[in-house]
């Protein structure tokens, strides 16, 4: 019999606090538009226990996600290997570390990052304490109207980014997005009880003028889809996709564009809703795969430069559905190809998952991407790094199999 625990705590920081996502702000959080809040799931079959937590946050360094496992594993009744810890990416909240070079309140902040892992542990007991028998469905639509590839590529075969303003008469072709919005639904007795639903586009809707912390279109989805769905009291998480050169469509800038926008995704999130079925009843599975992406020179050079980012790969199977956790900040062409692979009625793929840290991982653009553009300069690997991370997602999603 399948169990499923929803809970839900606030994370919102202090005032100010140091921001992440745009290196343009150099002082710190002036209010808060709307908090930020970490929300956990925990799945028992009566054999295996999985835990999934996701939080308002642009990511969390590897050594969080350990100390959140640590903290959390005996709270879920689970093992850390069996948890895992994913972002919205919001570039509205605090940074996930300190930032000595932002004129905030540097105590405060060092404050909050202490006591996160521990909030986020309560998360995910008060989800244990709420297992309930359940059953589970998935659906999935399309959306295309919030967001697009920020990558251009020219006529002349150079990259222009789209904050650059490239001419269109110039423009040969963007890259690809990612039009799918999955959803998994959760319901006791017969009735809706929780939403996870999972859609690629940065969480940039509020670009870097904005020093008031807020969720951004994420936040927005999960209220308005409590909204239209006519209950208050539905738990509903997004979780972000391989966004790492999607952003949303102009407009951008303005917290009413943003309403608008995350208004758009939770009426696609009602769509995939209204059509989910049951997933095949299966039992639960947990497999993590390390990855070693190589290093390379920093800047526009993509050399290796020796050495490897150690990491990892970690999915789960919930039925006849897979959830593939990726570390980094990996482009919407990785997503794609893991989703392709075969073996899964549905596949959710995420990056900003149990290791995010711009300063040692960042973006994992697709190897035909360092021709130029902003993320292959900022990225600390090397080309390779995609294939890399899809044959270990395909391994890890095969071992899932093999315990069926």
């Amino acid at each position: 019999m399948m169990r499923a625990g929803l809970a839900t705590v606030e994370i919102t920081p202090p005032p100010n606090v140091p921001l992440d996502g745009f290196e343009t702000r150099k002082t710190g959080s002036q209010g808060v538009h709307d908090p930020l809040f970490a929300r956990a799931i925990v799945l028992d079959d009566g054999t295996t226990r999985i835990a999934w937590l996701i939080a308002d946050l642009v990511g969390m360094p590897a050594a969080t996600t350990a100390t959140i496992r640590t903290e959390g594993a005996c709270r879920a009744g689970t093992t850390g290997d069996r948890i895992m810890v994913s972002s919205t990416h919001t570039h509205g909240g605090p940074s996930p570390h300190p930032v000595p070079g932002v004129e905030a309140d540097h105590a405060a902040h060092a404050r909050w990052l202490e006591a996160l892992p521990a909030a986020l542990g309560v998360a995910l007991g008060d989800a244990a304490a709420a297992l309930e028998p359940a059953e589970i469905l998935h659906g999935r639509t399309a959306c295309t109207e919030v967001q697009h590839n920020r990558r251009f590529h020219m006529k002349d075969g150079g990259i222009r980014m789209v904050w650059d303003n490239p001419d269109p008469a110039d423009d040969a072709r963007l890259g690809p997005v990612d039009p799918e919005v999955q959803v998994i639904e959760i319901r006791r007795a017969g009735r809706p009880r929780g939403v996870i639903a999972q859609f690629a586009c940065h969480a940039t809707a509020v670009t870097g003028g904005n020093f008031l912390v807020t969720a951004d279109w994420p936040g927005v989805a999960v209220r308005e889809l409590e909204r239209i769905s006519g209950d208050q009291g539905l738990w509903v998480a997004v979780a972000q996709g391989c966004c790492g050169d999607i952003t949303p469509t102009p407009p951008r800038g303005t917290f009413e564009v943003c309403e608008a926008k995350g208004s758009i995704v939770a009426h696609a999130m009602m769509r995939a809703l209204v059509g989910a079925t049951p997933v095949r009843s299966a039992p639960l599975a947990a497999a993590r795969v390390p990855v070693r992406l190589p290093r390379k020179i920093a800047g526009p050079d993509p050399s290796p430069a020796g050495g490897f980012y150690e990491g990892e790969v970690q999915v789960f199977r919930i039925g006849d559905l897979a959830i593939v956790g990726l570390p980094g900040e990996p482009f919407v062409e990785i997503g794609l190809r893991i989703k392709a692979l075969p073996g899964f009625r549905g596949i959710f793929v995420g990056g900003y998952t149990n290791d995010y840290d711009d300063a040692e991982l960042g973006y994992i653009p697709t190897s035909g991407e360092y021709g130029g553009g902003y993320e292959p300069t900022a990225s600390r690997v090397a080309p390779g790094a995609d294939d890399l991370l899809v044959s270990a997602a395909r391994e890890a999603l095969s071992r899932l199999n093999e315990r069926r």
